[in-house]
């Protein structure tokens, strides 16, 4: 039988339903340093899935997350973090303990776009939106998924 890893456990109680095929193989990869996509269509679905991502680890750790995307994504990146957020926030409306813990997640990450000017891979980050030929860091470009997956796997 299959278990269900943290993350996917973490997505369906925050999101209100499980992950796609395509978040859930996120998920898992995150296990093994996984920490984006290098995919730069914008996909609301693969972005949920770093976006959710870094809400549990800010959540966990109560530290600073980066979230790294490019500057040509960023609008983009900031509408759906903030629709994505107040959809959380509604969903769980009644729980006010919830509520905080989402609204203290959100105010722990760090949004960046200008990842060539870090000197060093940051301890906690996620990254969205880059293409396999953006130039970034070989340290951010190691971790990243592959735009090839749809969730056929």
């Amino acid at each position: 039988m299959y278990r269900r890893s943290v993350l996917e456990r973490f997505h369906e109680a925050l999101v209100g339903s499980p992950p796609n095929k395509i978040q859930a193989y996120f998920y898992r990869q995150y296990e093994s340093g996984v920490r984006g996509y290098s995919y730069v269509a914008l996909d609301p679905k693969r972005f949920m899935a770093v976006f959710v991502t870094a809400l549990w680890l800010a959540g966990r750790d109560k530290q600073r997350v980066y979230f790294l995307c490019p500057p040509v994504a960023r609008a983009w990146v900031v509408a759906h973090m903030r629709g994505s957020v107040r959809a959380f926030v509604r969903k769980h409306r009644k729980n006010t303990q919830t509520v905080q813990a989402i609204q203290e997640a959100v105010q722990r990450l760090l949004l960046g776009g200008r990842i060539l000017q870090l000197r060093n891979e940051p301890e906690r980050w996620l990254a969205y939106g880059f293409g396999s030929d953006t130039p970034v860091p070989e340290w951010l470009n190691r971790r990243l998924l592959t735009e090839d997956f749809n969730g056929d796997r």
